[in-house]
């Protein structure tokens, strides 16, 4: 599961490139929140092996990460209806991982279970979890496999919003880890009390755009406005 290029070389997706540029908008940090992303990192830790776990809000006291939204310049979407990928207007080294980020898009929902399925409730799951997934595959796969484009997605990632800083909180996952990451998210497994508290990480998110967003955009009907600006695909 852990080549993004094994789509493209069975002709199962298609690809093209265009100069034009797509702007859209996202929450990304004011400062630093490297202190929040460790200390959600401790949290789920702490619950991987554990049996205990308690609905109420763990977010409470996690060191403050202020947010703003700001439009930005997408690179790259998958398109689940046509098993597409578009990539816009960026440089050649970028591309490089903007490529592997998107392919892994595909194949987290092209993967087949063992009912022979794809994840066919993946163009519905909300995208906090897709690019979660995306980008923890990314830097799982540039760590271990293509270390020689590390520097240029830390570099990257800097600029990148917080939706697509979340892996951090997962980034010493093995490949197996990661892939049972992808399988409880993928089955709603609520027994896994790392996808329990995904789940509130997922509606913290989500609060905390409706608080900072203007009043006439949300008026707009809040589920997809919520998708366009929190959970799609934007960088790559």
């Amino acid at each position: 599961m852990f080549d993004p290029n094994q789509l493209i070389a069975s002709h199962t997706i298609s690809e093209d490139y265009t100069n034009s540029i797509k702007t859209k908008e996202y929450l990304f940090p004011e400062g630093d929140c490297s202190i929040f992303l460790e200390t959600l990192q401790g949290f789920f830790n702490k619950l991987e092996n554990s049996e205990e776990f308690s609905e109420s809000n763990m977010f409470d006291e996690l060191p403050q990460c202020k947010t703003v939204l700001k439009e930005i310049n997408i690179l790259g979407e998958y398109f689940s209806d046509k098993k597409h990928i578009k990539y816009y207007k960026q440089t050649s080294g970028i591309l490089k991982i903007v490529k592997i980020h998107e392919r892994f898009h595909a194949l987290h929902h092209l993967t087949k279970d063992s009912s022979g399925d794809i994840w066919k409730k993946f163009p519905k799951i909300s995208s906090f979890y897709k690019e979660l997934l995306a980008q923890l595959y990314t830097y799982i796969y540039i760590r271990d496999i293509n270390p020689v484009l590390a520097k240029d997605f830390e570099l990257l990632n800097k600029k990148q919003p917080l939706i697509y800083r979340t892996f951090r909180i997962f980034k010493d996952f093995t490949q197996i880890q990661a892939e049972q990451l992808y399988w409880d998210i993928r089955n709603m497994n609520l027994n896994n009390n790392i996808f329990r508290l995904l789940l509130q990480l997922e509606k913290s998110f989500i609060n905390k755009t409706q608080q900072i967003m203007p009043k006439e955009k949300i008026i707009m009907d809040s589920i997809f406005f919520i998708y366009l600006i929190i959970v799609t695909t934007p960088l790559y």
